[in-house]
């Protein structure tokens, strides 16, 4: 029995992505547009090395950059030369933040979102101060500021952070 849900599940593992038909094939470099080459003209040598799910990446992006303004070009570049700059283990630290964001539910990702909007939206000296203030503290001391503010100073949207309901006592 149990030597049978072995096989099916290494078999679901290995034939799933080929019966949903989500088996990505390579693509050649003479495959791509002129645009798409021209734009990913440094990865040519590399091109035929690149997994299939990598070339299809860099190709959705070639799209989207033949797509963006001048303007949206221009803030990609900036923001590109600020990743360039951080120290590989904060880039890693970055990442590991952004996969466990994209596996926290729809609700509190909203939530998070919320909370980023109302501190941007805040005067500079106040998120500044909050800022040093946040590099003083130690973990506990965050959670307290953390919930101080919401307590206080919630977003204009606060249902987005309700108060928890205390059940009345019983006498």
């Amino acid at each position: 029995m149990i030597k049978k849900l072995l096989t099916v599940l290494v078999l679901s593992f290995y034939l799933g992505p080929v019966l949903a038909g989500e088996v990505l094939e390579p693509t050649s470099w003479n495959a791509l547009s002129t645009d798409e080459q021209q734009i990913l003209s440094r990865f040519e040598s590399q091109w035929d090395g690149f997994a299939a799910l990598k070339q299809k990446r860099l190709q959705k992006g070639a799209q989207r950059w033949q797509t963006m303004s001048s303007e949206e070009k221009s803030r990609f570049k900036k923001r590109f030369q600020r990743w360039k700059k951080l120290s590989p283990d904060t880039r890693k630290k970055i990442k590991e933040r952004y996969i466990r964001y994209q596996k926290l539910p729809p609700e509190k990702q909203a939530a998070i979102r919320a909370r980023h909007k109302w501190f941007r939206n805040l005067e500079p000296e106040q998120r500044a101060r909050y800022r040093k203030k946040w590099q003083s503290m130690d973990r506990n001391e965050k959670r307290k500021f953390l919930k101080g503010l919401r307590d206080k100073e919630r977003p204009a949207n606060s249902q987005k952070y309700p108060r928890r309901q205390r059940p009345a006592p019983i006498h």
